[in-house]
């Protein structure tokens, strides 16, 4: 939906005062780095995301002024403790 959003001609995007919104909350699949930069451009630091399994073994958030700092990273683990592996295990 960002990219979709992003592809608006820029007349359309300026249209809308954004000023009231707190919270916009992104999950489900990776975001691009420079998509979410361009998001965090235009809406600012209302942007939270959380990375999780459906399984419910972990779950991760990451705020807008984290991201910025540590770009692509999906945060600090909220739930569970992380344990990445390779193929191979």
């Amino acid at each position: 939906m960002f990219v979709r959003m992003l592809k608006l001609p820029v007349e359309v995007r300026e249209r809308y005062d954004l000023s009231s919104m707190q919270v916009a909350i992104h999950a489900a699949a990776p975001c691009p780095v420079a998509t979410k930069e361009q998001m965090i451009d235009w809406w600012g630091n209302v942007i939270f995301e959380y990375y999780a399994a459906s399984e419910g073994i972990g779950v991760t958030f990451i705020d807008s002024a984290t991201w910025m700092e540590h770009k692509g990273s999906v945060g600090q683990a909220m739930l569970g403790e992380m344990h990445v592996v390779d193929d191979d295990g």
